[in-house]
């Protein structure tokens, strides 16, 4: 009966360290955490690059990490580059892991980790729980810098409104249509001007070739403006199309026209 005692009592210590040291190795710091936010009319790809660290020596058994949602479709991590399996935590619904103590990699050594997963197109707000104790975290939405933060605390949250598609194309064309009103403005005054001082024609011409130079500069940074607009997704091909074609007539015209009057000097 005492051999059992001991024997029983023997494994259960055993349990009991393998399960402390199981936990201690979950436990690491996040010196730099990377999230970049796409969005096209389909989806929204996310996707997470993270350096980790530890001083304390031993090998990583797994990473975790937190999804907006428990819908997140086609998870894919790379740990230094090494493709690893991924599955939702038992018993939570936002927290997906991954065993990687077979890729035996040293906590000492800065480990890079690449997570991809996609959302549903419909998303209003990015919401994120940081899991480890975090130095610096980026996040980017379509090429836009929209949170920095250092030296996080693990379990911090962070909520983010993205910017959908519809409004920001209605900030576009309140930009044009203040853009397009200055530039009307402007012809209407230099041609006012040019109405009453008919008898000065080198000073009306030169006027209009300022008049003529001002427009082309405003059309062409129009142009560029509604180009990356249509990089990001926001404009639709449609109307990039439509916008484009009739700013880049309008060009053309002021172009010809700075011509004609630079012929005539």
């Amino acid at each position: 009966m005492n051999k059992k005692i001991i024997l029983t009592t023997i494994s259960l210590l055993i349990l009991i360290t393998l399960f402390a040291v199981n936990v201690s190795a979950q436990e690491f710091n996040v010196s730099t955490h990377n999230i970049n936010i796409s969005s096209d009319d389909q989806k929204v790809t996310i996707t997470e690059n993270m350096v980790i660290k530890e001083d304390e020596e031993g090998i990583f058994n797994n990473i975790t990490f937190w999804s907006p949602v428990s819908s997140a479709d086609k998870i894919t991590m790379l740990v230094n580059n090494n493709p690893v399996q991924v599955q939702l935590k038992e018993g939570n619904t936002n927290t997906y892991i991954s065993d990687i103590q077979s890729l035996n990699i040293d906590k000492t050594q800065s480990t890079s980790i690449t997570i991809e997963y996609q959302l549903e197109k419909d998303i209003k707000n990015y919401e994120k729980v940081i899991l480890q104790n975090t130095s610096q975290i980026n996040i980017v939405f379509n090429e836009e810098t929209i949170f920095t933060g250092k030296n996080l605390q693990k379990f911090n949250e962070i909520n983010l409104k993205l910017f959908t598609p519809y409004e920001s194309l209605i900030g576009t064309y309140i930009i044009v249509g203040i853009v397009l009103f200055i530039v009307l403005l402007i012809v209407f005054i230099i041609y006012s001007k040019k109405k009453q001082t008919k008898t000065k024609t080198k000073k009306t011409e030169g006027i209009s070739e300022e008049l003529l130079e001002t427009k082309r500069t405003l059309l062409m940074s129009i142009l560029k403006d509604i180009e990356k607009k249509h990089r990001m997704k926001q404009i639709s091909d449609e109307t990039y199309h439509k916008l484009k074609d009739q700013y880049k007539n309008d060009a053309v015209e002021a172009m010809r026209k700075l011509d004609n009057i630079k012929t005539k000097k």
